[in-house]
């Protein structure tokens, strides 16, 4: 969480612009840079819409993580998996481990599967075979860390 704040901190993006996007007081995030205030004593609901206006800042479509992985020579592998039900519709992230023998990388995928009627009682590998043949909005957020992948995905 420190790190992808302190990233966001050090971008070049505006102070107010980092404050409206974030909902965190323009004198806040001026206070930050400045080293007038310490990233370690900001309070925690603070800390947190800094880290979610952070994270929403590395997410990318489909189409550009694909891009990302063939440019970048990755290997990806799904590493796990979460779904929350709701009725027909499901909430899901998976887990992915980028790998090009120089380097590890975690990104998580996010995406809805609205309406989904289910026609056997076996409904995650149903759910996995609708899942190949359909294309979803999905949206990546990329991590340097696994831990802090693994967070991302029990919220």
């Amino acid at each position: 969480m420190r790190k992808e704040i302190q990233r966001l901190l050090d971008s070049d993006l505006s102070s107010l612009h980092i404050a409206k996007k974030s909902g965190v007081e323009q004198s806040t995030v001026y206070r930050l840079r400045s080293g007038e205030r310490k990233l370690g004593n900001l309070g925690l609901d603070k800390a947190e819409k800094l880290y979610k206006y952070a994270i929403s800042m590395n997410k990318m479509t489909d189409t550009q993580f694909e891009e990302y992985v063939v440019e970048n020579g990755y290997e990806l592998e799904n590493v796990d998996e979460k779904s929350e039900r709701e009725g027909n519709d499901f909430h899901i992230k998976e887990l992915y481990v980028l790998n090009n023998g120089e380097e590890e990388l975690y990104a998580v995928a996010e995406y809805d599967v609205i309406d989904f009627e289910q026609k056997t009682d076996d409904i995650m590998n149903e759910l996995y075979e609708y899942q190949t043949t359909t294309t979803f909005d999905k949206t990546y957020t990329n991590f340097e860390c696994k831990k802090e992948a693994r967070e991302f995905i029990k919220c």
